[in-house]
């Protein structure tokens, strides 16, 4: 959009209306930023925002749950696409989840030039297209990146674009506070956030920014130093944890995962022993669908007693790969796939059922 007055009207779908209103400006760059305060929670609302007679996008979302109140809800969750257009974003668009959690691999742009307009025409490509660009406006999404849409292949701390990547993705992406401040103006913090439904706590960490940084580390002290203390804390309040982890967690080999970072994998392992986490992960990078109950996930000293189910699904649209393993419940590599995590809750059971699908159909 351009530098001029936008109209933003947000509005529930059902009575009471409950609408609300605002005026802002777009950005440089045409993006317009709002945000609305007020909104009932678990609502469908509807959102459109008007420049002129010719300047028109509206969207749908559901607000999420109040937070810590037993509720069932759906998220979907996939990673890996590189076409705007794929079949697979009208599959789970059809599953009706509450959120999309995209888990990295965004784009396969691999950027090297330190641009952030690079960045956004990448991002803006994707949704941009139909099928894709629908999907977004049509639910909640959280979005954490890996290597390709971060930076070039096995991006890590010394990636070359990577003041352009923070920019881009603090400019374009719809995301939770972030949780560390940046170190400085050059320098910009992990992109790691959490947030809650239900009571669920979602937990995004960042592990490209400082990948790497510290001898086999994926996060870096002070974001590891958060993670914890995020468990930690949501343990005492949350029935479960999910935390989307961009990379895979069960692997013996490859630096460019958590073998590559198997000390602080173990000092994680170790923590969730110590402490009875309820951690369940949701991982990326591998072209997809597998399921692990925590057979095969066990970290930490003595191997006994960390039972962490691990879901993979993948790709949303690229050639099937597998990648680390074993999973107790096999793998499935393949293209146009994606999960599905649904939670009953009834305030005293929590129960978690994921599903793999194949989306090839569009359904």
């Amino acid at each position: 959009m351009s530098n001029e007055l936008a109209r933003v009207l947000v509005q529930a779908e059902a009575p009471p209306a409950n609408a609300r209103s605002l005026e802002t400006r777009a950005d440089v760059d045409g993006v317009v930023r709002f945000a609305v305060a007020g909104l009932l929670p678990a609502t469908p609302y509807t959102y459109q925002i008007t420049q002129n007679s010719t300047s028109s996008i509206s969207g749908r979302f559901t607000t999420l749950p109040t937070p810590g109140k037993a509720a069932g809800f759906r998220l979907a969750f996939g990673c890996c696409n590189n076409n705007p257009t794929s079949v697979i974003f009208r599959a789970i668009a059809n599953q009706k989840p509450l959120m999309f959690l995209q888990v990295g691999d965004f784009h396969y742009s691999n950027i090297g030039d330190n641009k952030a307009r690079s960045f956004r025409a990448a991002t803006l490509k994707q949704v941009s297209g139909v099928n894709q660009g629908d999907l977004y406006r049509s639910l909640g999404i959280a979005y954490m990146w890996d290597d390709h849409d971060y930076g070039p292949n096995n991006s890590n701390w010394e990636n070359p674009s990577r003041v352009a990547a923070h920019q881009a993705y603090r400019q374009l992406v719809p995301h939770y506070p972030l949780a560390l401040t940046d170190e400085s103006p050059e320098r910009a913090a992990p992109i790691a956030q959490a947030f809650t439904i239900g009571r669920v706590r979602l937990v995004l960490s960042d592990l490209r920014s400082e990948h790497s940084r510290e001898p086999g580390s994926l996060m870096g002290q002070r974001q590891r130093d958060w993670f914890l203390k995020e468990l930690m804390n949501a343990a005492k309040t949350h029935a479960l944890i999910v935390w989307v982890s961009s990379v895979p967690w069960i692997s013996e080999q490859g630096g460019d995962n958590w073998a590559g970072g198997r000390n602080e994998r173990k000092i994680i392992a170790n923590f969730v022993k110590k402490h009875n986490i309820p951690l369940c992960i949701i991982a990326g990078d591998a072209h997809m669908l597998a399921i692990d109950d925590g057979s095969h996930s066990d970290y930490s000293d003595g191997g006994r007693g960390t039972s962490i189910p691990v879901f993979h699904a993948a790709a949303l649209e690229r050639e099937g790969r597998y990648k680390g393993g074993p999973y107790s419940h096999g793998a499935r590599a393949g293209t146009l796939q994606f999960g599905l995590l649904d939670i009953t809750d009834n305030g005293r059971t929590l129960r978690v059922t994921v599903s793999g699908r194949d989306g090839s159909d569009g359904i």
